[in-house]
């Protein structure tokens, strides 16, 4: 039996798009999890994760609050060189918008509330090249995810600007394709992945319908803010067995190669074993 915790914060920007206000925050996560493995080997665990963040709207627009809980299964299952693992996850969001929209020398605020869910199922596989100490190889991974954001209405100071919006729903089906590497030295662990992720998904042709509270006219739709295509992460990090129960875990991880989303962060964290 394992029990494992961890923690973590990081950095995230979007530019902006055209027509649309970029969004910058400070993501902060925090995870707890339990898993057993069997006699054939097959690991299997249950993970619950907690988050917040604040995103700010460029051009002083106003900010986002989010807070959101995801409940994981999971499996993990290693024969020789060739391992595999499967995440499933269900996730609640809630939220807070502050938009700012300026009318002349008065600035007119609206807020909401808005909720909404998640559906997630992440796989991945690889095989370990051993050389010493060093074990590499390739990994390779599909996620694929379904968000849903409830419809909402704002209520502002003025209500002139209010808008009440539809129900929205993103899909994404990511592809990874990458290398990792670790090393057992003495107590140490260090390890590294890079990867390059591609979206599968159609990420154009998604609207978001909304319309005026204060005016008796049909609502009208725009398009989403598009999702970024392609992009590069990495991790490097460490584990240190502290003894033969306890280890100790910090790791750094970077998002680069898209001019759009840049994003950084580092976790730590511990898990015992019984």
């Amino acid at each position: 039996m394992n029990v494992w915790i961890g923690g973590g914060v990081g950095t995230q920007t979007m530019q902006s798009f055209s027509g649309l206000a970029g969004v910058s925050g400070t993501p902060f996560t925090g995870s707890v999890g339990a898993d057993y493995r069997m006699g054939c080997g097959l690991v299997l665990g249950a993970a619950f994760t907690a988050g917040t963040q604040a995103q700010r709207f460029s051009m002083g627009g106003g900010r986002f609050d989010r807070n959101e809980q995801v409940f994981s299964l999971y499996g993990a299952y290693q024969a020789g060189p060739v391992w595999g693992d499967v995440i499933g996850s269900y996730g609640l969001y809630q939220g807070k918008t502050t938009r700012q929209v300026p009318l002349g020398l008065y600035t007119d605020q609206n807020t909401a509330t808005p909720g909404g869910d998640s559906l997630g199922l992440a796989l991945r596989a690889g095989g370990d090249i051993r050389l010493g100490p060093l074990a590499t190889g390739p990994v390779a991974g599909m996620v694929l995810q379904r968000i849903r954001i409830n419809h909402f209405t704002e209520s502002g100071d003025s209500g002139v600007t209010a808008l009440a919006f539809g129900e929205q729903v993103r899909d994404s089906a990511l592809l990874q394709l990458g290398w990792r590497a670790s090393a057992e030295l003495g107590r140490w662990r260090p390890f590294a992945e890079a990867k390059w992720n591609h979206e599968l998904a159609d990420t154009k042709s998604r609207q978001v319908q909304a319309a005026l509270t204060s005016a008796a006219a049909p609502p009208y739709s725009m398009q989403a803010a598009p999702a970024a295509l392609d992009w590069a992460s990495a991790t490097l990090g460490t584990s240190f067995k502290v003894n033969d129960s306890l280890m100790l875990r910090v790791s750094g991880s970077a998002t680069s190669f898209n001019p759009q989303t840049v994003g950084y962060g580092c976790e730590v964290g511990a898990s015992v074993s019984f």
